[in-house]
């Protein structure tokens, strides 16, 4: 990687971390500036607006789950939907803290953009969605039975989150992961 595009990635990061930790709405460019060691007026040539910046990081977050969806792919598909449900529940106490960093930020964006972000709902909701879909339909359920599972395990999983990070409580994912294995007991194996 060149150093303008490893400077851009590390803009990148820090803006992911500074909003998943203290919200969209809370981080100024110049507290990103600041935390990736260059001047406000630098990081201007490589996003013109925060809003620029959150649709990177958005990205930047699809880009990560399908890169842990691929680390599964050579697993049948329900020890596929396991493994990531393992991977949430090892996570937890970051859920419990700060919340979803996808949710959250899509939230501060909404508020801010309105419509205009809307129309383009984060495609990371749209990457589980299908991926989720995939493997249930390769595990033996319909296209529409695997259609409504996978809207409900992403509503599920965000609730989790949401409801971890309000109380406080770090059992709430581990309860939810535990109803998504039982879930997927009952899913008869193609």
């Amino acid at each position: 990687m060149i150093k303008g595009q490893q400077k851009r990635a590390l803009v990148v990061a820090k803006a992911s971390q500074l909003f998943h930790q203290k919200g969209y709405m809370r981080v100024s460019l110049a507290e990103i500036a600041t935390a990736c060691e260059m001047n406000q007026g630098n990081l201007y040539y490589y996003f013109k607006t925060k809003k620029a910046l959150a649709a990177a990081v958005l990205s930047h977050c699809d880009d990560e789950i399908t890169g842990i969806f691929a680390s599964m792919d050579e697993l049948p598909p329900l020890d596929r939907l396991r493994a990531f449900f393992n991977h949430i529940e090892m996570r937890t106490e970051n859920y419990v803290e700060w919340g979803c960093p996808i949710a959250g930020l899509s939230a501060d964006m909404l508020l801010e953009a309105g419509a205009e972000f809307h129309r383009s709902v984060p495609k990371v909701y749209q990457t589980y969605l299908r991926w989720f879909e995939r493997n249930l339909m390769e595990a033996g359920l319909s296209k529409s039975a695997a259609s409504r599972e996978s809207t409900l395990l992403l509503s599920g999983l965000q609730g989790a989150f949401h409801t971890a990070h309000l109380l406080h409580d770090a059992t709430v994912i581990p309860i939810f992961v535990s109803e998504v294995r039982r879930r997927l007991e009952h899913i008869p194996s193609a």
